[in-house]
């Protein structure tokens, strides 16, 4: 079964069965913890374009999937 995963600026929101959405409530979290260091990383704490923001959350996501961050909690299912 398909999981979603919609990452905001302020939000991390996850539907563990994604195509369910409509009738399931996501897990949510706090996003600014999880993407801090990117941010920091191209010298911002504030808000991006979302050309910039697309490629920090694919950042992120990636360095998740290599192992290379601790999956948050809400997520541990999807860890490698």
């Amino acid at each position: 079964m398909a999981k979603l995963l919609l990452v905001t600026p302020d939000c991390v929101f996850y539907w563990p069965h994604g195509t369910s959405m409509e009738r399931e409530s996501p897990v949510a979290f706090n996003a600014a913890p999880e993407l801090k260091a990117y941010l920091t990383a191209i010298g911002t704490d504030q808000r991006v374009d979302p050309q910039v923001f697309e490629s920090v959350v694919v950042s992120w996501l990636r360095d998740l999937a290599d192992g290379e961050r601790p999956v948050p909690a809400p997520l541990t299912d999807l860890a490698p």
